[in-house]
């Protein structure tokens, strides 16, 4: 997904649900943008530089925000505002986003943020302009030695493999970028083998957004290589709409499994992950005790897949978010050996397979923190495996699924672990040992009534086998 979506995202032991830098519009100081576009509009009447910059310099007094994306600007705007940047003292976000920039304008831009010159920046965002590789070393120039700019969007500016060079140069010693955004910028796997290594000796780089490039499995496993290397900073890693396939998944999900890491984010979404891949991530929930929000949308999985994964959920003690849009859990499309001329499996059975996948795992885990999961549908669940849900859950109400979600994983943990007075640690024991028989017996007991149904779906002898000793393990 690119950086203008909204997302799960876990930030300090909660969900939230947001677009980066959403919360910097409620921030004293900012700018309406009808005053904005009458200020612009008064601003063209200027005919001198001079006047202009003196103008937009006084204006900019006690401004802390300033959103100026899709004002098609242009390089005279960009010079302006930057020579205004380099004496301000109030300004902590700057949005010049899709006008037009080009790296004639990021010129001055990048001079205000040099050693000594502006300090207050905390904010940019150049995203939608074409800076191209000029611009992006001309910034890093820069940013070698600010101390300031923690969050810089340079996403859609052709900066290519080349721009990123200079941009992991500048990594190496700047100390304060937190958040780095650079979608779409055609990199490809060299580029990414430049930021790997620049990561291996940079402390700071917490979040890496470079959705929508070509870093194909090759650049992951360049990525692979930095996280065995060192414990990289980085907590938030989007890399969706790449071309990783199965091999590079199956690689990072590894790592993640075996390596001390910080990795709490990751977004695979639109990637062929396939199968083999989620098997490999089922692996690594199942141990890493780091990653909270996993985003798999679209990611070519099979409803064996998606098992292979729920697997993994039955002893993950930190998985907060599970994102699974785009998946049609009935098809055979991407089945690694799908049954034989059978293009689609029964659509209810299927669907109601992939809700009970879940609410096995939480019935065998309760612990789990699992709390935001789409493109399963639990309300398929209750009906079919006598998982009761609370009257104030109305099924047919048009709620989104996500939320409807959420309640069921609540109530599904209460029945779980059923409330009790306090006891002795001996007594305390026995009951959660007895308890755990118990559910172990309800699961085993509610696992036998589906497997009339399991047996009706039409999977091929082996898939079959699998999915029977899967519900009665």
């Amino acid at each position: 997904m690119g950086e203008l979506h909204a997302r799960y995202k876990y930030r300090a032991d909660r969900m939230t649900y947001a677009c980066p830098g959403e919360d910097e519009g409620k921030t004293r100081g900012q700018q309406s943008r009808p005053l904005l576009e009458k200020r612009v509009r008064s601003y063209m009447s200027f005919t001198l530089s001079s006047d202009l910059f003196r103008r937009v310099r006084s204006d900019l007094n006690n401004v802390q925000i300033l959103k100026l994306g899709g004002f098609d600007l242009g390089d005279r705007g960009a010079w302006v505002l930057g020579k205004a940047l380099a004496s301000n003292e109030s300004l902590a976000l700057l949005d010049l986003g899709f006008n037009g920039i080009t790296c004639k304008g990021v010129e001055q831009i990048a001079d205000a943020l040099e050693e000594g010159k502006n300090r207050t920046l905390k904010t940019l965002y150049l995203s939608g302009n074409g800076v191209g590789v000029g611009g992006a070393a001309r910034l890093s120039a820069a940013l070698r030695s600010n101390h300031s700019l923690k969050t810089l969007y340079l996403s859609g500016n052709g900066i290519g493999d080349e721009g990123v060079k200079h941009l992991a140069d500048m990594l190496r010693v700047n100390t304060t970028l937190t958040s780095l955004y650079l979608g779409t910028n055609g990199i490809g796997s060299g580029g990414m083998a430049h930021l790997a290594d620049a990561l291996t000796v940079n402390h700071h780089v917490e979040e890496l957004m470079l959705s929508q490039n070509r870093i194909e499995s090759a650049g992951v496993h360049s990525l692979v290589d930095a996280f065995s290397t060192a414990i990289l900073p980085l907590q938030t890693l989007e890399i969706g709409f790449n071309n990783i396939d199965a091999a590079g998944v199956i690689a990072l999900a590894e790592m993640l499994e075996s390596r001390p890491n910080r990795l709490q984010n990751l977004y695979l979404d639109n990637n062929p992950v396939g199968d083999a891949g989620a098997a490999a991530l089922g692996r690594c929930i199942a141990t890493t005790t780091s990653l909270r929000v996993l985003d798999l949308s679209y990611a070519h999985l099979s409803l064996l897949g998606f098992r292979d994964l729920c697997m993994g959920l039955r002893e993950s003690t930190t998985l907060m978010g599970l994102l699974l849009d785009g998946h049609d859990w009935a098809s055979t499309k991407y089945m690694q050996r799908p049954p034989p001329n059978v293009a689609s499996l029964a659509k209810d059975d299927a669907y109601q397979y992939a809700a009970k996948c879940i609410v096995t795992a939480l019935q065998i885990n309760p612990s789990l923190p699992l709390v935001k999961l789409t493109g399963v549908n639990l309300s398929f669940a209750p009906g079919g495996f006598n998982v009761d849900v609370p009257e104030a859950v109305e099924l047919t109400a048009p709620q989104p699924v996500c939320a409807l979600n959420e309640r069921i994983m609540d109530h599904v943990r209460r029945l779980a672990v059923p409330d009790s007075v306090a006891e002795t640690s001996a007594d305390t024991g026995e009951r959660e040992e007895e308890a755990t028989t118990s559910r172990e017996v309800a699961v085993v007991d509610q696992s036998r009534k589906v497997l009339d149904k399991i047996a009706a779906l039409p999977f091929d002898a082996d898939e079959l086998n699998a999915l029977c000793e899967y519900y009665c393990a």
